[in-house]
């Protein structure tokens, strides 16, 4: 059960070294593929959500709380049913910290831990699409782009993975996020029931699914609160002294 609930953790915190430049907004406007779409602008990010976790025949029910600071941390802390933590975790673009309070440990890991325990090729960067809504990958003009009535799909093809994604012409927002690797490990993820929250529209609902060979691991998050601080907001992450490293 601590291994279930320790993979669960860094499923939830699922999101390119390239030397070409992405598209800025107005490329995406002017462009050839004239797709008006621009990632999420936000300093700050605080989420509660409620997650339901299904792997290899386990199921649990926990609250993830989640702050992130735009391109450089992402914050996160698992609370099980008793309402005791028992996961606290840092992501930065080079390392992952780990304080597990079910084992008394703690451990740091370079950013390669992600794609070694998830099966998945996936940096700091797009942990952080992923969680936001953003596409995986930042958009170039160069990425096939398939517009229909009501949704732009988008194929790209960077960092190991083959990456497609809908975009609603509508709304603006990703709705549905696939990556593959190479070796056939796929990554599946759904947004809806979109909301307007301090004056950004974010989804409420979020489904995650992981494949890596025979096991499939799905998340779904229902977010309680959604907040985009103007101010700075606080990280703690004070590391127990009796804990092991």
């Amino acid at each position: 059960m601590n291994r279930f609930i320790l993979v669960f953790s860094l499923s939830v915190i699922l999101l390119s070294a390239c030397k070409k430049q992405p598209a800025t907004s107005g490329d995406l406007q002017k462009g050839q593929n004239h797709m008006e779409w621009t990632p999420l602008s936000f300093n700050y990010l605080v989420i509660k959500s409620k997650i339901s976790f299904k792997s290899q025949g386990n199921s649990t029910n926990l609250t993830a709380n989640i702050r992130i600071k735009k391109d450089s941390l992402i914050w996160l802390s698992i609370t099980p049913g008793m309402g005791i933590e028992v996961v606290r975790a840092i992501i930065t673009p080079d390392s992952v910290k780990v304080i597990n309070r079910l084992d008394n440990k703690y451990d740091a890991y370079s950013i390669s831990y992600i794609k070694q325990t998830l099966g998945i090729n996936l940096n700091y960067y797009n942990l952080q699409n992923l969680l936001v809504g953003d596409m995986l990958l930042p958009f170039y003009e160069t990425d096939q782009v398939i517009t229909t009535d009501n949704t732009w799909q988008v194929k790209q093809q960077n960092n190991g993975l083959d990456v497609t994604s809908l975009i609603s012409r509508i709304q603006k927002k990703v709705t549905q996020t696939e990556a593959i690797n190479p070796d056939k490990k796929y990554l599946w993820s759904t947004y809806k029931d979109f909301i307007l929250t301090d004056s950004v529209l974010f989804h409420q609902e979020q489904t995650l699914m992981l494949k890596n060979g025979n096991d499939t691991s799905v998340i779904e998050a229902s977010h309680q609160k959604i907040e985009f601080p103007k101010k700075s907001v606080a990280f703690p992450f004070n590391i127990p002294k009796r804990f092991e490293k």
